[in-house]
């Protein structure tokens, strides 16, 4: 389920990249129905706070001027991660992030 939820991860930031807001949205829905249990869990917070934030970047009309989000995105790039969940993210959640700054 661990696996499965990185890959659910990684496939709502590539939703996100290709712009279909509307479908990322759902996703999102979908993905915290299935996987409520594990983004309880401490060592799945950092994965829930990138959902969050994702459905924050759609819901905005430009994330990258939008001060909120810009100052999560850094909180998230300045937060301490357990290196072995580190080590299992497909997309590198903090080199995506850092793109992501105005």
């Amino acid at each position: 389920a661990a696996f499965k939820l990185k890959v659910e991860v990684s496939e709502l930031i590539i939703t996100f990249e290709a712009g279909d807001k509307a479908v990322l949205l759902s996703r999102i829905q979908q993905v915290e129905k299935d996987y409520a249990q594990l983004l309880g869990q401490k060592d799945f917070s950092f994965d829930h706070a990138i959902i969050v934030l994702l459905k924050d970047m759609a819901q905005v009309a430009n994330y990258r001027r939008n001060k909120d989000v810009q100052t999560a995105i850094r909180k998230l790039i300045g937060t301490k991660q357990n290196p072995q969940m580190e080590d299992s993210e497909i997309i590198k959640y903090k080199g995506w992030l850092s793109q992501k700054l105005s």
